[in-house]
């Protein structure tokens, strides 16, 4: 076990004690983080609080004009609390986004120490998968002690809805880590992989929590992905021959698995129902249509508050009014969202929520490029698509995923970022 956390440290540069800690504290932020919200909150606060004593005696802060957009997204936040009405409400959402001015901070403060990200990505995807396995077998020993027919074991209906409950994570969140964790799989396969036997397990146990949980948007961007890595892989190795061979490949995959998996077909007739529906205002169709009315419904809302919006505490009692108004059964059943993080920024604080949210992607992405990071381009492309089908701001599994991951990636260019704040 000491030689283990000595090569961390040797391997990690971890030369004082502050270091340390920061980095201890950061890993049991990405170690909790597939589990517990409240054990993840505290490793959250363990890791300020410990950032803040590192700055009190080194006094060194490194800048990046990301930290910036961040903390100007925050403040359009708070200041639609100005004009809200409902003030408890708006108070409890800024309390949930306080991650996204906690964690620029924190990485002023660290960003050298917090740069291996292929470790940071090691322990995500062991985390993860430990969570898949917890969520597995509390599944498995449910089915066994209501006695449930094993042909319900891989519903998609109940995986979707229960599965990932056990860790009070949403199916889609939950979707996304894991896309995440095999792309990174994917393009750090060299470094990742130096224990073939574990990572090969921690990549087919989470690819195959990924088809349970049955998130269709995110299945579609991982495919899509993989589509085009393979082939871009099989265009630089064999040229023209190379790329038939991967979509074909791909193509038989992909038939088998639609022909062999009933998860996936179940899935798939599901979406094609809803699609070709020829009432679509239906809310028993499916989650399409619903989607299409909590759209409809923000953007409606939009129309009357273009500017400034409604202010971040009155948001649900709004869209509540108007699925009264268009008799949206389901959504005033449950209080939905916007389901869209774009929509809500623009209902809570106007335009200028919406321009600060866009050009935390606009500026980040133009900063990867110079780079030719393609693992972190994707990583803003798959966050900027997931905005589109979740407002994951309004969560605290989505804020923190969301700025941790956006920080860590960003580039740092060295010394000549930091400054030394004086005595």
């Amino acid at each position: 076990m000491s030689k283990i956390l000595k090569s961390i440290v040797q391997e990690n540069n971890l030369k004082t004690i502050n270091d340390r800690m920061v980095f201890i504290a950061f890993l049991l932020v990405l170690i909790s983080y597939p589990f517990s919200i409240g054990i993840n909150s505290i490793a959250i606060l363990l890791l300020t609080a410990v950032s803040l004593i590192k700055l009190i005696k080194e006094k060194e802060v490194f800048y990046n004009k990301i930290y910036l957009l961040f903390i100007i997204y925050f403040l359009t936040r708070f200041f639609s609390l100005l004009y809200s009405d409902n003030l408890s409400t708006g108070w409890r959402a800024i309390e949930r986004s306080l991650s996204i001015i906690v964690f620029p901070l924190i990485f002023m403060i660290n960003k050298p120490i917090l740069l291996n990200r292929i470790f940071f990505l090691k322990i995500l995807n062991v985390s993860t998968a430990v969570a898949c396995v917890f969520c597995l077998f509390n599944n498995y020993l449910f089915f066994v002690v209501n006695e449930i027919p094993t042909n319900w074991w891989l519903d998609w209906k109940y995986n979707h809805h229960h599965l990932s409950s056990y860790l009070d994570f949403g199916p889609n969140y939950f979707s996304v880590i894991i896309v995440l964790n095999l792309i990174g799989v994917f393009f750090y396969r060299v470094n990742l992989i130096k224990s073939k036997i574990i990572f090969l397990i921690v990549y087919i146990v989470q690819l195959f929590f990924l088809f349970l949980l049955s998130s269709r948007s995110l299945i579609f961007f991982y495919l899509v992905c993989t589509v085009i890595l393979l082939t871009r892989n099989g265009y630089i190795k064999y040229k023209i021959k190379g790329v038939a061979i991967s979509l074909v490949g791909l193509c038989l995959i992909l038939i088998s698995v639609y022909l062999y998996v009933p998860i996936v077909k179940q899935r798939f007739r599901k979406t094609y129902s809803e699609f070709i529906s020829d009432n679509k205002k239906d809310t028993q169709v499916g989650g399409f249509i619903n989607r299409l009315q909590n759209v409809n419904s923000a953007t409606e809302i939009i129309k009357r508050n273009y500017i400034l919006g409604i202010g971040i505490g009155d948001v649900k009692d709004e869209l509540k009014k108007e699925y009264f108004r268009i008799d949206f059964k389901e959504g005033i059943d449950h209080s939905f969202d916007a389901h869209n993080q774009y929509l809500q920024n623009y209902l809570a604080s106007g335009f200028f929520g919406f321009l600060s949210y866009i050009l935390i992607f606009i500026v980040i992405c133009r900063l990867l490029i110079k780079t030719k990071k393609h693992f972190y381009i994707i990583i803003v492309l798959m966050f900027a698509y997931f905005s589109l089908f979740e407002s994951l701001i309004e969560t605290h599994k989505g804020i923190v995923l969301f700025s941790i991951l956006f920080l860590l990636i960003t580039p740092y260019e060295g010394p000549k970022d930091n400054f030394v704040i004086n005595k």
